[in-house]
């Protein structure tokens, strides 16, 4: 019985243990977009990037709010078993105290009628009684040994146990902090789409806004066309084509830690149902870069002025072009030939804009394609 008490309290406390370290440790699926969200600063450039960020922000993190919500009801789960165990060991110890002051009773009667255990098993009747007498003290005197190592280790765990009651709980009221502000976080995004929604002047600057981003679309999209069809020769095209080809999906995006603002294809703005883009490439920003890396090896074909004043750069990779716009430094020369993760610029950041857009296009001949079929991302 002593026995199987020890082994049950020692698995119990190193289950619980287990339990509370990987309740503590869980990540989150987003874990790459944590530092996105969790210190994000409040949008006040109104553009029509920003309101994607601001969209692509909130749908983050309502799927963030989700996960943190499972993890405390996870938590919960686990700090309900903790403490049934605790409570269960506490019975345990009341028990296990309860024989051992019967112990204690037993010998003091013991100790009142044989001042001496040589007494006692010489007062025996026959040779088997005095037996008996021998075994007797020497299991009572183990057990008594026993009910006190039993209690001593009981203690233990009760204590190791709280301790991780506490961490567990600590851990609880960490992730209920963290969903309120996240609400609270979603519900201000909320309401600034709202905002503007109502307000015509805003509007109309979006709308304005749009107009200039179709317009450095198509001048981007006739220029890079333009150059594809001069280029036809292309660098090294057979090789470095088949080459791009067999990496599909396996392109290392041109920004490190990159997110996804605005996805290839066209798209209506969820909130504000008349801001329509058409995207011919994929907007992208980064938690912490602004360094524009080639995705592959080849050669510049050209650096493209754009009419906002911004630069592109087209590389070609064979019967393959990658294009990379909204540039404000360029760090490469038409022709020159550039290995994959060579840096070509730095993306053009407006004041007060958090989050910098790099536009990014793959085009095979004179089609454009969709960039997240070709990266890793």
């Amino acid at each position: 019985m002593i026995r199987r008490l020890i082994i049950i309290t020692y698995f119990l406390l190193v289950t619980i243990s287990t339990i509370a370290q990987s309740g503590s440790d869980q990540k989150p699926d987003i874990t790459f977009y944590i530092n996105f969200l969790e210190n994000s600063q409040y949008i006040d450039t109104l553009s029509l990037e920003n309101i994607f960020i601001l969209n692509r922000r909130s749908d983050l993190r309502k799927v963030y709010i989700q996960t943190l919500r499972s993890q405390e009801k996870s938590i919960q789960r686990k700090i309900s078993k903790v403490q049934g165990y605790i409570n269960n060991l506490e019975k345990d110890l009341d028990r296990v105290k309860h024989t051992y002051a019967q112990m204690l009773v037993f010998t003091y009667l013991y100790k009142k009628f044989f001042p001496s255990n040589l007494i006692f098993v010489l007062s025996a009747k026959s040779f088997n009684q005095a037996y008996l007498r021998i075994k007797f003290l020497q299991l009572s005197t183990k057990y008594l040994k026993s009910l006190t190592k039993v209690i001593y280790l009981t203690k233990q765990e009760l204590e190791n146990q709280k301790q991780i009651l506490e961490k567990s709980l600590a851990v609880r009221r960490s992730l209920i902090k963290k969903i309120k502000y996240q609400q609270s976080v979603l519900e201000e995004e909320y309401a600034m789409l709202e905002q503007i929604k109502q307000n015509t002047q805003q509007y109309e600057a979006l709308l304005e806004d749009l107009k200039n981003y179709e317009l450095v679309r198509n001048e981007l999209n006739r220029t890079v066309l333009n150059e594809i069809n001069i280029d036809k020769a292309g660098f090294e095209a057979e090789k470095i084509t088949s080459l791009f080809y067999h990496n599909k999906g396996l392109l290392k995006p041109p920004l490190e830690n990159a997110l996804i603002v605005i996805p290839f294809g066209v798209h209506e703005h969820p909130k504000l149902k008349s801001i329509k883009v058409r995207n011919d490439g994929i907007d992208i920003t980064s938690l912490n870069d602004t360094i524009v890396k080639v995705v592959f090896a080849g050669k510049v074909t050209n650096i493209i002025s754009l009419p906002n004043k911004r630069r592109a750069v087209l590389v070609n990779h064979g019967d393959y072009y990658t294009v990379y716009s909204n540039l404000y430094e360029v760090f490469v020369n038409p022709g020159q030939k550039l290995n994959a993760g060579q840096s070509i610029g730095t993306i053009h950041r407006l004041q007060g804009e958090e989050y910098p857009i790099l536009n990014f296009q793959i085009w095979h001949k004179s089609q454009k394609l969709n960039p997240e079929d070709w990266l890793n991302i």
